[in-house]
């Protein structure tokens, strides 16, 4: 009796493990099949987050040049306006010459009358 006992027990025992084996290959083959319907979304999400890398590079670099380009327009200004001033401390000096010229020359002519 005991024997039998025990027999039973251990095809009860088998047939467990057996459906244990099979309930943990049926876990296994269902996430497999989520993992495989996954990867796309994966793969094109990493996709996405390489082109927005490449995208936030690109601004980078377009700020860069912006930022140089302004610079150099600053300067050429810069040059601009050191040249206008410098062409009218020119004209201001020129007038100033030309007027003391008319006042030295009516200066003189008055002396002339005068003898």
């Amino acid at each position: 009796l005991e024997g039998e006992a025990m027999a039973a027990a251990e095809s009860k025992v088998e047939a467990a493990k057996k459906e244990v084996e099979k309930a943990a290959q049926a876990l296994s083959a269902v996430h497999e099949e989520k993992h495989r319907k996954e990867q796309p979304i994966r793969d094109s999400r990493q996709a996405v987050m390489r082109r927005i890398e490449a995208l936030k590079s690109d601004i980078a670099k377009l700020r860069q040049d912006t930022a140089a380009h302004l610079e150099q327009q600053r300067a050429v200004v810069t040059a601009v306006e050191r040249r206008r001033d410098t062409r009218r401390g020119y004209e201001a000096r020129e007038k100033a010459a030309g007027e003391k010229v008319e006042r030295l020359a009516a200066e003189y002519q008055a002396v002339e009358t005068e003898r």
